[in-house]
């Protein structure tokens, strides 16, 4: 995962690959957010 480098017949070609788990964490956070706020909306829950 990242960015590797890939030798194929002495030449080095750059593989770009995203990094997952930053991805990952990025939208648990988005979704626990969203959470949050539909249940204020729905509910009319103070925080």
């Amino acid at each position: 995962m990242g960015i590797g480098i890939k030798k194929d017949n002495e030449e080095a070609d750059i593989i770009a690959d995203i990094n997952m788990t930053p991805f990952i964490d990025i939208m648990l956070v988005l979704l626990i957010i969203f959470m949050m706020t539909s249940s204020v909306i729905f509910n009319q829950v103070l925080i």
